[in-house]
């Protein structure tokens, strides 16, 4: 099961979520103003990403312009942190399985969630 972190005001987000309908998916949707994230969270996004924190952050949000001189000298901690204050510096949607993640949402990459068939073995 794929869980997908979105914002409802994200077009990026909304073609993720159709495409998981499209190709009957399983997924869990968190919606990130509605939910606050863990630092668990976003560790995990950074360890399977990657490029780590570069992936996460949205360069083009108003939030970055406020912060973007503090995010180079932050320790892993406090970047951690200041995104779960400041969800609006994640880049969503956070597509997420056991072994992948992806951030934003790429038509061609996305691919990589959908189940490989099964493969039969004649006996």
């Amino acid at each position: 099961m794929l869980t997908i972190y979105t914002r409802p005001s994200n077009a990026s987000s909304r073609k993720a979520i159709s495409w998981a309908i499209e190709n009957e998916i399983e997924y869990q949707q968190v919606k990130t103003e509605k939910m606050q994230l863990t630092h668990d969270d976003i560790l995990r996004f950074m360890q399977l990403s990657y490029t780590g924190t570069e992936d996460l952050i949205s360069r083009h949000s108003k939030a970055f312009s406020i912060f973007k001189d503090e995010i180079d000298d932050m320790n892993l901690s406090d970047l951690i942190d200041l995104l779960i204050t400041e969800p609006s510096l994640l880049k969503l949607p956070i597509i997420v399985s056991d072994k992948e993640v992806m951030v934003g949402f790429n038509k061609e990459q996305i691919n990589i969630f959908k189940q490989k068939p099964t493969r039969l073995r004649a006996i």
